[in-house]
């Protein structure tokens, strides 16, 4: 019976802060979204994403003294495209994109010439 009280004490907690009424954000924000496009991406996608991230970080610090060689010649920003290209979009896919977001949103430009990185 000593065993059940902190189980019952633990679910009494865990009911009366979903009971609360606490404003909770929505699942959803975009009702084109179905569960399996959700599902799909919380289970296979995302986990992926994150293996791109750490695997690109990698091939980033191992590529960066080539990239470090390119950046002599104009328009000197090899070290800047490369991190983008091999941490910043994979990170940006893996951890900014809206949940269910299966578009690959969209490269775009800003008006210094720099490449916008994940605009969703």
């Amino acid at each position: 019976m000593k065993a059940l009280k902190p189980l019952c004490l633990l679910i009494l907690m865990l009911t009366a802060a979903a009971a609360s009424g606490a404003p909770t954000a929505p699942i959803r924000d975009d009702p084109g979204k179905d569960a399996v496009d959700i599902f799909v991406d919380l289970i296979i996608v995302r986990p992926v994403s994150l293996v791109a991230t750490v695997v690109g970080t990698g091939l980033f610090i191992g590529l960066s003294p080539f990239a470090g060689l390119a950046t002599i010649a104009p328009p000197h920003d090899a070290i800047v495209r490369a991190g983008n290209a091999f941490v910043g979009l994979p990170a940006c896919y893996a951890f900014k994109r809206p949940m269910g977001d299966l578009s690959g949103g969209q490269y775009s430009f800003r008006p210094d010439g720099q490449p916008n990185w994940c605009q969703w």
